[in-house]
C-alpha cells in the first residue's frame, strides 16, 4: 500500500513539474507580461487547463453519464474560418484572462465578441465558440 501512495506522489510532483514548465514556457513567450503571465499561466493550468486526473478532484459519475464524453467535430471548413483566431498572438488570450470567471453566457458573448471585433467573423457555431474558448483562452 505504502509503495503505490509513493508511486502517485512521485507521478504528481512530476505531473506538478511539467505543469509549472509549460507555464514558464508560454509566460517566456509574453516578456512584456512578466511575472503576472506566468502566474495567470500556473493558475489556468492547476484549475482548469490540466488533463491529468490525478490533479484534480475525482468526480462521481451518475449512472447516465458517460467517462468518455467529447464535444462534437468541427469540420474543415469550420476550421479554417476560425483558424486566424486560433493563430493569434498570445497576447489576445492575456487581454481577456477574466473570461474564466466569467459566467456561460457572458463567455460566450465575449469569445462572440472577439470574433466580430478583432477578426471580422460574425456568426459562430457553438463548435466554433467551444474550440476557440478551450484552444485560445
Amino acid at each position: 500500500m505504502e509503495q503505490n501512495g509513493e508511486h502517485q506522489d512521485d507521478d504528481q510532483k512530476r505531473d506538478l513539474t511539467r505543469i509549472v514548465l509549460l507555464a514558464a514556457e508560454l509566460a517566456d513567450a509574453t516578456p512584456k507580461y512578466g511575472e503576472r503571465a506566468f502566474d495567470k499561466l500556473l493558475d489556468f493550468l492547476l484549475r482548469d487547463g490540466s488533463t491529468n486526473a490525478s490533479l484534480t478532484a475525482p468526480r462521481k459519475m451518475s449512472r447516465g453519464q458517460h467517462g468518455g464524453r467529447k464535444p462534437p467535430k468541427v469540420d474543415t471548413a469550420a476550421m479554417e474560418r476560425i483558424k486566424a483566431i486560433l493563430e493569434a498572438p498570445p497576447e489576445l488570450a492575456a487581454g481577456y484572462s477574466d473570461l474564466r470567471d466569467l459566467d456561460a453566457k457572458a463567455k460566450v458573448y465575449t469569445v462572440l465578441s472577439v470574433a466580430r471585433e478583432k477578426f471580422g467573423i460574425d456568426g459562430l457555431t457553438t463548435p466554433e465558440i467551444r474550440g476557440i474558448a478551450k484552444d485560445k483562452f
